[in-house]
């Protein structure tokens, strides 16, 4: 088991912005959908959860459960994380920038004695069971660097492809 605190580092947006290379990989582990409407140049993305796919008894459940919450596109966990996250990675000695849209925390407050989980966070933690040891997360997420002026690379029909009608 592992102490998030002792094993992860926070980065703040402008530690983050512009800061990839051949030995720090930036990776957005938010959907696919979400990444593709934006997100921080240089990213990867290996997406943590996806929408709920299939139509077994579960899924179905899941699907009303996540309605009755008011919530349109439920997701589950991504099977094929840990394999698209090493392909896209590559070796355990580079470092990784986990980035989703909320960005958690691991700073203890009266509301969360533990930190606040996120989708960033989640991943550090599986990156950290795969015997990746340099991880960081960009605290506050997508929506913090946002709010700090940078840029984000936005979805535009010619970076997706021709479409077919």
């Amino acid at each position: 088991m592992f102490d998030l605190r002792l094993e992860v580092k926070a980065l703040q947006p402008n530690e983050v912005a512009g800061r990839n290379g051949w030995n720090r990989v930036l990776v957005d582990v938010r959907p696919r959908e979400d990444y593709q409407e934006a997100h921080i140049p240089g990213t990867v993305n290996v997406p943590l959860y996806q929408p709920i796919s299939g139509w077994s008894a579960q899924q179905i459940l899941r699907r009303a459960a996540y309605a009755f919450f008011g919530v349109a596109k439920g997701t589950e966990a991504n099977p094929t994380f840990t394999e698209e996250f090493k392909s896209a990675v590559g070796p355990s000695w580079k470092e990784v920038v986990m980035i989703c849209e909320t960005g958690g925390t691991l700073q203890v407050t009266g509301n969360f004695p533990n930190g606040k989980q996120s989708r960033s966070l989640i991943a550090c933690y599986e990156a950290l069971l795969e015997g990746y040891k340099k991880l960081s997360y960009l605290e506050g997420g997508v929506n913090e660097y946002t709010k700090a002026g940078l840029p984000l690379e936005e979805f535009t029909p010619e970076k997706r492809g021709p479409f077919i009608l």
